[in-house]
């Protein structure tokens, strides 16, 4: 568990009155969880003064103001309790000589004091003290804090980015309206600051919101997009598909050669084939002819005239059926060459 942090008290006092000042000091600092602040001790000799009196007076959750005749006048008391006053610091006054009423200051004179004027009920004293800066602390705590941390916003111009975010703005807002009886009021800088906290909280929301619908927007529209191109392309792929097949059929049907349709269909391309055997098996001639070679032979005319001429029987001497009756003389046969005449 983390421990608290502890109590911060500055005491403000008269020089003249250090003797029994410190004492105030050793015992409040023998209590659990407080820490003091005086002039002596925490400023340096080289360190400017009235600076760091400021700062020591900003970061403590309550001044205890030692009540003399000599601090009611003092100015630089009535500077330290004006400081104090305009941070709505919580008081602690404390007497330890007797005083005049005139000469206290207005911001203390309306608290009720703790008298240390008798040596013998200094530690009942003591106890009254260490129970009046314990009550309500962690309020008071808060409102050091937060004040601290709206000044900084304030100097730097007041930023957005040096405002509040989620549960410290929430935890702040809590805060300020959880005040306690006898607390010290927020300053107008407190309220301030809380309200940009949640302005800004709310601007970065809506933002944030605008950002996720524009993205939504976005992606829908992509999507859309997408959808759209995938039509376009399934449309164009069916076109050129479509495209290219009646490209391809009208090539075919375009060097198809109508009169030689396949032998599935017409049974003339199968004649042909046959055709085209029978030339090879009984002309060499018709073998050996360009038209044979080519297949050129596709003409109904010359695929009959030359089928039916193949058909026909060659002449030959040993079928004197298939000759004329009577030759001319001039084609008879005459005997070789190498005959021998008589």
């Amino acid at each position: 568990m983390t421990a608290a942090p502890p109590m911060k008290v500055f005491i403000s006092y008269s020089r003249r009155d250090r003797d029994f000042v410190a004492n105030v000091v050793d015992a409040l600092e023998a209590a659990d969880g407080i820490e003091v602040f005086r002039d002596t001790d925490d400023i340096l000799p080289t360190e400017e003064w009235q600076g760091r009196l400021e700062q020591l007076i900003r970061e403590a959750d309550t001044i205890v103001f030692a009540l003399s005749p000599h601090s009611a006048k003092s100015e630089v008391c009535r500077w330290e309790v004006e400081l104090a006053e305009s941070l709505n610091k919580r008081f602690a006054p404390i007497v330890i000589r007797d005083v005049e009423g005139e000469d206290i200051p207005a911001a203390l004179a309306k608290l009720n004091y703790i008298f240390f004027t008798n040596k013998r009920e200094f530690d009942a004293s003591i106890g009254n003290l260490v129970a009046a800066l314990n009550t309500d602390i962690g309020w008071i705590r808060e409102h050091t804090r937060l004040g601290n941390l709206a000044r900084r916003w304030d100097l730097r111009g007041r930023p957005a980015i040096n405002t509040l975010r989620g549960s410290d703005l929430t935890a702040a807002e809590s805060w300020i309206s959880s005040q306690p009886r006898n607390a010290p009021q927020p300053t107008l800088l407190h309220h301030e600051f809380i309200q940009a906290s949640r302005k800004a909280a709310t601007k970065r929301q809506r933002m944030t919101v605008g950002g996720s619908l524009a993205a939504a927007s976005i992606a829908i529209a992509l999507a859309g997009y997408a959808f759209v191109q995938q039509r376009a392309a399934e449309s164009a792929l069916r076109t050129g598909t479509e495209s290219a097949n009646k490209l391809v059929f009208g090539l075919a049907d375009r060097f198809r050669i109508p009169r030689c349709p396949a032998a599935s269909s017409n049974p003339f391309w199968t004649k042909h084939a046959a055709f085209r055997m029978n030339c090879r098996r009984i002309s060499p001639t018709i073998r050996n002819s360009s038209a044979a070679r080519h297949g050129l032979l596709f003409n109904s005319a010359t695929f009959t005239r030359i089928w039916m001429t193949s058909q026909k029987p060659r002449p030959s001497i040993a079928n004197h059926s298939t000759l004329p009756a009577r030759l001319p003389r001039t084609n008879r046969m005459r005997p070789s060459g190498n005959a021998i005449s008589r």
